[in-house]
């Protein structure tokens, strides 16, 4: 008998700061899947995605 891997996708929570300050209005994209989502007032953020995804933070505000 084979097992295979099983790969689930999972919501992720975290929070976004800056030298201690929560940041607002962050874009959340996970590259695999194309999902995205922004950071709230307390900078928090919550995005499906599975081992192994791509996940990048973008925004006007800050530099890349």
């Amino acid at each position: 008998m084979t097992y295979g891997q099983v790969v689930t996708e999972r919501e992720i929570h975290r929070k976004i700061s800056s030298q201690g300050v929560p940041v607002q209005g962050i874009e959340v994209v996970n590259l695999m899947s194309e999902k995205s989502t922004i950071s709230n007032a307390n900078g928090q953020f919550s995005i499906m995605a599975k081992v192994a995804d791509v996940v990048v933070f973008t925004s006007l505000k800050y530099e890349y």
